[in-house]
């Protein structure tokens, strides 16, 4: 959903990072790049394909991601594998699901809900959202027929959306 809706916003090279081969297909039947993270390194493999670092990233997995083996669950390596693969004042984007505590967590830190990231490495990605939060914002404020708008391409904020501050 994310790649495709980057598709759909214009994005200009889309990198899909998977394991499982069905999706890696999905993902450049749509026009993406497909990158096989258990093959190796994937920050090294988008650097490499790209010529540098990428503009944003988006982490659509959350804590049930996996390390290189596909067997292990490491909740924190999409995110540091996100400020790795950014440039500089560019943007992560984390519409995945972060628990608060995650008892059946692989390590004691995640298991209290602490997920370690490079936050000073971060803090150079000035365009960091946590999506979530704002996701549940916004689809408290439409309604069906917003939806419906939205996919057809017409909605009309300054009509349709209630201001509030937030």
């Amino acid at each position: 959903m994310a790649a495709y809706s980057a598709v759909l916003r214009g994005a200009s090279t889309i990198y899909v990072v998977d394991r499982v081969p069905e999706r890696l297909a999905t993902a450049e039947k749509i026009g993406c790049v497909a990158i096989d993270f258990t093959k190796s390194d994937p920050v090294e493999q988008i650097i490499e394909r790209n010529g540098g670092m990428v503009d944003r990233a988006i982490d659509a997995v959350g804590y049930q991601a996996v390390d290189q083996s596909g067997s292990t669950e490491k909740a924190n390596i999409v995110l540091q594998q996100c400020v790795r693969v950014v440039r500089a004042c560019g943007g992560i984007c984390v519409p995945g699901l972060y628990l608060p505590a995650d008892p059946g967590a692989a390590d004691e830190q995640s298991k209290e809900g602490n997920i370690l990231i490079p936050f000073g490495k971060m803090f150079e990605k000035v365009g960091f959202a946590l999506l979530q939060t704002l996701l549940l914002i916004c689809l408290n404020r439409f309604t069906e027929d917003h939806f419906a708008d939205v996919v057809a391409g017409s909605l009309d904020r300054n009509r349709s959306m209630q201001r509030e501050s937030i």
